[in-house]
């Protein structure tokens, strides 16, 4: 445990040996170059044909797993080949927890009562580090993948979200003019294994996937004090922390999960 306390230590410090602190103004808006691209996912088409457009627009991207370390990658196409389990599963399999810690955000109010929710993605954190450009390799694939999604019924844009073209779940997600909400990482000693573990073993399924219950949150509720109730009341498979933040002045709320078995 102390080898790893120290090696954590250690990667800190280069880290923050290389970057230092500095404070980052007009960042907004975004360069032509690094601005996101919105796409439609229509909630009146069939299921199976919701993100077309999406999946369309990001197939040439190139594969994860061509993108991992030696011989990870290959290792996995390995395991496709001999599971018969799609390649994008076997990836989504080994890297779906660096893809949900350490996740942060936050609400913030202006002299002039707007409020400003925000979020930091802190995906592909000790995934392989990238020596020339001074980044978490993973980080670097991932940031291609990002696009805003507005969800729309009925002709009309029922919510947004920020997300990974793929990524059907929610985990920043505004509507408009009611509240915004975002999910944050939370460690705790089972780690959210407990709660899957019932659910694969059909034990307790009653639980929600925590992005999954933000989408329906955001599909269902119309108000902010509705968001507050829901998440109150919804059982979770892992433990997190939920901030919602509203359109008036000092109207936010933030939630923390914590499993039980």
């Amino acid at each position: 445990m102390l080898n790893k306390i120290i090696s954590l230590l250690l990667i800190f410090l280069a880290v923050q040996g290389i970057f230092g602190e500095q404070c980052l103004d007009d960042q907004w808006p975004p360069k032509p170059e690094r601005a996101v691209p919105t796409y439609v996912v229509n909630l009146d088409d069939p299921p199976m044909e919701r993100w077309n457009q999406v999946a369309t627009a990001f197939k040439s991207e190139p594969a994860m797993a061509d993108t991992l370390p030696a011989p990870y990658g290959d290792e996995m196409k390995g395991i496709s080949q001999a599971t018969g389990l799609p390649l994008g599963e076997i990836v989504l399999y080994n890297i779906f927890y660096e893809a949900s810690a350490l996740c942060t955000s936050m609400v913030a109010q202006d002299q002039y009562g707007n409020v400003f929710h925000v979020r930091n993605l802190d995906f592909g954190v000790f995934v392989g580090w990238d020596m020339s450009n001074n980044t978490w390799i993973l980080t670097e694939k991932l940031r291609t993948l990002i696009a805003q999604i507005n969800f729309t019924r009925n002709g009309e844009v029922l919510y947004k979200t920020t997300t990974f073209a793929g990524f059907i779940g929610v985990l920043t997600g505004l509507k408009p003019n009611a509240f915004s909400v975002s999910v944050n990482s939370r460690t705790s000693f089972d780690g959210g294994y407990a709660g899957l573990i019932e659910w694969i073993f059909n034990i307790n399924r009653n639980q929600s996937f925590i992005t999954f219950a933000i989408r329906d949150m955001l599909t269902k509720a119309e108000s902010f004090d509705v968001v507050v109730n829901y998440l109150s009341e919804t059982e979770l498979l892992a433990p997190c922390y939920y901030i919602v933040g509203g359109p008036k002045p000092k109207q936010v709320s933030d939630y923390c999960f914590s499993y039980a078995p």
